[in-house]
């Protein structure tokens, strides 16, 4: 069993990662190609995911799937740390 890996691609690859059965999953951009109908299902998955305990950490440039989605956020600019912010 794997207990990290990263998804890079689309929603297609992390369905495939799902079968290693992950501890934390690392999620790159995860749903930026789709649109917002294929975004909601894929936040939809990693919902449940995460109501399963596997730990995910998804980074986005979307800042309103930020809120939609996280329980904590961190931003960071020009590569240092700017904010870390609870949000549930």
């Amino acid at each position: 069993m794997m207990s990290c890996l990263v998804v890079k691609c689309n929603e297609y690859a992390l369905f495939g990662c799902l079968i290693f059965e992950p501890k934390v999953l690392l999620l790159d951009e995860v749903t930026s190609a789709l649109d917002a109908t294929n975004t909601s299902i894929v936040e939809n998955v990693i919902d449940e995911l995460h109501k399963k305990g596997i730990t995910i950490i998804s980074i986005t440039h979307n800042e309103e799937q930020s809120l939609r989605t996280a329980n904590r956020r961190i931003s960071i600019v020009d590569g240092q740390l700017a904010k870390e912010e609870v949000l549930r």
